[in-house]
C-alpha cells in the first residue's frame, strides 16, 4: 500500500512538472517578465543595502550588478532549468527554418510542389487500397461471412438452385445462418412514372447478417410478403425524400408492393451480384422478400410455380448464398462440411451436376477478386514516384547547402556541433515535407475523385474511398518519413574538422567534393527509378497499342445500345413477349435514319454435338457460347458475313450462324455450311459464317460462338437492342423512348448509350 502511494505521488510530481514546463514554454514571455521583475526587485534591495553602507547610488548599483551577475544569462539559465530544453531547441530550429524559407521562397515552392506530387499520389492511392483491401466490410462480424456457389462451366458461379439452398440450410451445422438473395431488373411504376430498377430478393435472415436498420419506417419481417424496402438513393430519386411514402403502394413487375421502410444512406449492398448478358454493374435500388414457393423451384409443379409468381411477384430462378460461421468454427471446418453436403445433394437429388463444383470463399476475398495484385502494383509505382521526388528534394537541399557553406562553418566555429547542425537540417527537411504533405493532401482530394470515377466499374467498394483519419495519418507518416529520408543527404555531408577548415576557403568550394559525390549518387538513383517507371509505362503503352492493333471485328460508331426487361404478368406468356419485341423493333426500324435494329437476349455456354460426328464420352463433350440474337443483330453491329448467307427472316428458327473460330475449331478445313448442330434446347442447320469479333477485350482470343434465334432462348426476359443509324445515334434516343412508352408505358427503356461509350 505504501509503495503504491509512493508511485502515485511520484507520478503526480512528474505530471505537475511537465505541466509547469509546458506552461512556461507556451507562455515564455510572461514567465520571463516575472523572472525579470524578481531580479529587478533583488537588485533594488541590494542597492538599498549598499547605500546604507555609505556607497553612492552609482557605486551601489555597480556593486549590486557585480554581485548578481548578467541578469539576461541568469534568466536564460533559470528558464532552461525549469523547462523542456529539447522543446525550446525545437522551437528555435523551426523559427530559423521558417526564416530560411521566407528568405528563399522560390526554393521552398519548388521543393514543396515536388514533394506534394509524390505524397499526394501515394495518399490518393492509399485511399483506394484502404477502401478496397484493408477496410472491413460494414457488416457486424463481417470476418465470419462466407460466400458459397455452385460452379457450372455453362453458367459460371453465383447461381444456386433455390431448392438446393434449402437443402444446404437444413444440413449445414457450421453456420449460424444461411441466407439467399438474387437480383433482377424490374419495372417500377410509381407516381404515374415507369422506370427500371434493380431489385434484390432476399430470404428471412438477410437483415440480421447485414445489421440493417431503417432510416424511416421499418424493415419487413420474416414471413411477410408484398413488402418493399427502398434504398436511400431510390427514395431521394423517385420519391423526393418524402417520408409520407411509407405505406404507399407501387407496382413492381406488375404486382403491388407496399413500401414499409427506407434504408439509411450509409447502408451498402456489398454482395456479389448475379450478372446476365449485357448487364452493367448497378447499385441495388430496392428489396423484397423471397417467395417461399420459389425456394422449392425444382420440387414444385409448374402450375404451383406460376401461381406463386402470379401472387407474389418477381421471384428468382437461381439465388446467391451467404453463410455466417458459428463462433469457434474455422473456415476449413465449414468448407469440409459443405463439400460433403454438396456431394450428397448432387448424388441424391441432382445427378446431372456431374461437372459442378462448390466454390467457397470468405466474402471479402470474393469481393476483392483479382484486383489485389493490380492495386499493389499501382501502389508500388506511385511509391517509386515518391522516391524520385525525395531524391529531387535531397538534391535541391544539397545544392542550397553548397551556397551557404560559410554560414554553416561560422555556426560550427561558434560552438555548434555536428549534431546540432544535423538537427537543424532535419528540422528544415521535415518542415518542407510537412508543407508538401499538406499540399499533397489537397492534390489527393482531386486525384482520388478521378480514381473513383475511373475505377467505379472495375474496383469493388471503390465508392468507399475517402480521406478519412486513417488516410490522413498515412499522409502524415509518409510526410515525416520523406522529410527524414531526403534530409539525410545534407546531414551526412557535414564533417567536423572540415567545417572549421572551410572558413579559409571560398564559400562556393565548401565541402564541394563530398556534396558533389552525394548529388551524383542521388542523380543515379533518380535515373534508375525513372528507368524502372518508364519501362513499366512503356510496357503498358505497348500493350495498349497491341490491343488497338487487333481488329474489333465490328463497327462501333453510329450504334446505340439499350435494354428492356419485360416484367409485367402479361409477359409470362411468350407470345405476348414476342409481340412486344416485334412491335418495338418494327417501330424503331421505321424511324428516319435508322438502318438496322437487332435483338440480343442472352448467352449460354452449352454442350453440343454435330450430326454425323462420332459420339463423345461423358465429360468430353464440346462446349461453345450460344448467343440468342436476331440475324439483324450481327448486321447492326457491322459484323461481316464471310461465307454462306443470312437467315431469310427473324422467324427462321432452323437457321444458325457460327463465327470463324467455331468453324475452324469444329470443322477444320471442311465446309460447315449445311451441317446440323444439336444442343440441349435446339437443333439447327448452319447457313452462314461471320467474322470473329470481340466483346470485352480487344487482345483476347474470340470464343467459338453459335448465333441462334432469340425466340428459342430459355433465358430471362431482359433484352438488349442494337440500333445502327446513318447519322448521330443520340438524336434517335428521345424518339425511341417515346415509341416504347406508346407501346407499353409500364416497360421503360434504360441503360441507353452509344456503343462507343
Amino acid at each position: 500500500m505504501f509503495q503504491a502511494n509512493k508511485v502515485r505521488a511520484n507520478l503526480a510530481t512528474v505530471v505537475v512538472g511537465v505541466e509547469m514546463s509546458l506552461t512556461r514554454f507556451f507562455r515564455r514571455r510572461y514567465w520571463d517578465q516575472e523572472r525579470a521583475r524578481e531580479l529587478d526587485a533583488y537588485l533594488e534591495a541590494e542597492m538599498e543595502e549598499n547605500i546604507a553602507r555609505g556607497l553612492s547610488p552609482e557605486e551601489a548599483r555597480h556593486a549590486a550588478h557585480l554581485k548578481l551577475g548578467n541578469t539576461m544569462l541568469i534568466r536564460e539559465e533559470i528558464y532552461t532549468m525549469n523547462s523542456l530544453g529539447w522543446l525550446e531547441a525545437l522551437r528555435q530550429d523551426i523559427r530559423y527554418a521558417l526564416r530560411q524559407f521566407r528568405r528563399d521562397l522560390w526554393f521552398t515552392a519548388v521543393v514543396v510542389i515536388t514533394l506534394a506530387l509524390g505524397i499526394g499520389a501515394n495518399t490518393a492511392m492509399f485511399s483506394l487500397v484502404n477502401a478496397v483491401l484493408l477496410k472491413p466490410l460494414a457488416y457486424p462480424q463481417a470476418d465470419r461471412l462466407v460466400w458459397m456457389a455452385d460452379f457450372n462451366p455453362g453458367w459460371g458461379d453465383n447461381w444456386v438452385y433455390p431448392a438446393a439452398f434449402v437443402m444446404w440450410r437444413g444440413a449445414a451445422r457450421s453456420f449460424q445462418s444461411l441466407v439467399a438473395y438474387a437480383n433482377q431488373d424490374v419495372a417500377m411504376i410509381a407516381n404515374g412514372e415507369s422506370t427500371e430498377e434493380r431489385v434484390a430478393t432476399i430470404s428471412d435472415e438477410f437483415w440480421e447478417i447485414t445489421g440493417a436498420r431503417p432510416a424511416i419506417g421499418r424493415l419487413f419481417a420474416p414471413g411477410e410478403t408484398d413488402c418493399l424496402v427502398l434504398s436511400h438513393a431510390l427514395f431521394a430519386r423517385r420519391f423526393a425524400s418524402d417520408p409520407l411514402v411509407i405505406g404507399k403502394t407501387v407496382s413492381l413487375g406488375g404486382h403491388s408492393f407496399t413500401i414499409t421502410g427506407v434504408l439509411p444512406p450509409t447502408y451498402q449492398f456489398l454482395f456479389p451480384q448475379q450478372t446476365y448478358a449485357g448487364d452493367e454493374r448497378r447499385e441495388i435500388d430496392a428489396y423484397i422478400p423471397i417467395n417461399g414457393v420459389a425456394l422449392h423451384f425444382w420440387t414444385v409443379t409448374e402450375k404451383q410455380l406460376q401461381d406463386a409468381f402470379a401472387s407474389a411477384g418477381p421471384s428468382p430462378h437461381a439465388v446467391c448464398v451467404i453463410g455466417k460461421l458459428r463462433p469457434g468454427i474455422s473456415l476449413d471446418q465449414a468448407r469440409a462440411e459443405m463439400d460433403a453436403i454438396f456431394t450428397e445433394v448432387k448424388r441424391s437429388r441432382y445427378p446431372s451436376w456431374n461437372n459442378d463444383l462448390l466454390h467457397f470463399a470468405p466474402l471479402q476475398e470474393k469481393l476483392i477478386g483479382n484486383v489485389r495484385y493490380a492495386l499493389l502494383l499501382l501502389s508500388g509505382a506511385v511509391g517509386f514516384v515518391l522516391l524520385i521526388a525525395s531524391a529531387n528534394a535531397a538534391n535541391l537541399l544539397l545544392a542550397r547547402a553548397s551556397t551557404c557553406g560559410r554560414e554553416v562553418a561560422i555556426r560550427s566555429a561558434m560552438g555548434a556541433g555536428v549534431g546540432r547542425l544535423a538537427r537543424q537540417f532535419l528540422t528544415e527537411s521535415v518542415l518542407l515535407a510537412l508543407l508538401g504533405g499538406g499540399v499533397g493532401v489537397l492534390l489527393a482530394i482531386w486525384a482520388q475523385r478521378g480514381l473513383v470515377r475511373l475505377g467505379s466499374g472495375v474496383l469493388p467498394r471503390v465508392g468507399e474511398a475517402a480521406l478519412d483519419i486513417k488516410v490522413l495519418i498515412f499522409a502524415l507518416v509518409i510526410s515525416l518519413g520523406t522529410g527524414l529520408l531526403f534530409g539525410l543527404a545534407p546531414m551526412l555531408s557535414l564533417g567536423g574538422a572540415q567545417l572549421i577548415d572551410s572558413l579559409k576557403d571560398d564559400a562556393r568550394t565548401f565541402l564541394a567534393g563530398r556534396r558533389l559525390r552525394a548529388r551524383k549518387v542521388l542523380v543515379a538513383g533518380e535515373l534508375a527509378l525513372a528507368v524502372i517507371l518508364l519501362t513499366g509505362a512503356g510496357l503498358m503503352i505497348r500493350s495498349s497499342l497491341r490491343m488497338t492493333m487487333y481488329p474489333a471485328g465490328f463497327e462501333p460508331d453510329k450504334v446505340l445500345v439499350m435494354r428492356v426487361a419485360l416484367s409485367e404478368p402479361a409477359y409470362n406468356v411468350w407470345l405476348r413477349e414476342d409481340e412486344y419485341i416485334h412491335e418495338l423493333t418494327r417501330g424503331i426500324k421505321s424511324i428516319p435514319g435508322v438502318q438496322e435494329v437487332g435483338v440480343d437476349r442472352s448467352t449460354l455456354n452449352v454442350k453440343f454435338t454435330v450430326d454425323g460426328s462420332p459420339a463423345q464420352e461423358a465429360g468430353q463433350e464440346s462446349v461453345a457460347a450460344f448467343r440468342a440474337v436476331s440475324p439483324s443483330y450481327l448486321r447492326a453491329l457491322g459484323v461481316p458475313l464471310v461465307r454462306g448467307s443470312w437467315p431469310p427472316n427473324d422467324e427462321s428458327f432452323d437457321s444458325l450462324i457460327v463465327n470463324e473460330k467455331f468453324a475452324r475449331k469444329v470443322f477444320g478445313n471442311s465446309d460447315p455450311l449445311g451441317r446440323r448442330i444439336s444442343a440441349t434446347f435446339l437443333n439447327g442447320t448452319i447457313v452462314g459464317v461471320v467474322a470473329d469479333f470481340k466483346y470485352w477485350r480487344l487482345d483476347a482470343e474470340p470464343d467459338p460462338e453459335v448465333y441462334f434465334p432469340y425466340q428459342l432462348s430459355p433465358g430471362d426476359r431482359s433484352i438488349r437492342l442494337i440500333v445502327r443509324t446513318a447519322g448521330d445515334p443520340s438524336l434517335a434516343v428521345p424518339i425511341i423512348r417515346r415509341l416504347a412508352t406508346q407501346i407499353d408505358a409500364t416497360q421503360p427503356v434504360y441503360e441507353v448509350n452509344t456503343l462507343e461509350e
